[in-house]
């Protein structure tokens, strides 16, 4: 659940012409921020963008997401970042957006962003998958018996490897 392969993200030299085009092609409400190793730095969202456009702060094709980042610190529009590693469990995602009152959170391994879980994958998960058994049932026939993440057979895991 959640967005693990060709999830984009932004270095703080991206400029925000970029960041919107990324936001229109990727379809999700916010962009990791990460340095050149891929380690998390800050998490830019579309609110970001919105708040900017209503202060009248424009110079998209010119200000950094860096740039911006000041300016949503200087004007204390602050939105925690989260993260969680990579084999936390629904119930550990869920309890750090309860407490947090955050809209997402970011996984990390090895202190590298790979993937991101919003609320809104989250909802949709327990939408499509309420009154399915069916799951529940393959993973006792396959003697699955741990409450860790499952992934149909055959479906790509976030490290690009193959569920079997």
């Amino acid at each position: 659940m959640g967005t693990y392969s060709n999830l984009e993200t932004v270095l703080p030299e991206t400029s925000l012409s970029e960041v919107l085009r990324k936001f229109g092609r990727s379809h999700v409400s916010a962009l990791p921020v990460v340095d050149n190793s891929g380690k998390l730095l800050d998490v830019y969202a579309k609110y970001d963008v919105m708040n900017l456009a209503a202060n009248k702060t424009y110079g998209m094709s010119t200000k950094t997401v860096h740039q911006a980042l000041l300016e949503r610190s200087e004007l204390q529009w602050t939105e925690e970042v989260c993260t969680c590693d990579l084999d936390d469990q629904l119930s550990t995602v869920l309890e750090i957006i309860m407490k947090s009152d955050v809209h997402r959170v970011i996984v990390l391994s090895e202190e590298r962003v790979v993937g991101m879980v919003s609320l809104s994958d989250i909802l949709s998960f327990l939408v499509l998958n309420s009154g399915d058994t069916s799951k529940d049932k393959r993973r006792e026939e396959q003697g699955v018996v741990e409450d860790g993440p499952y992934y149909e057979p055959g479906s790509p895991l976030p490290h690009g490897e193959t569920a079997v």
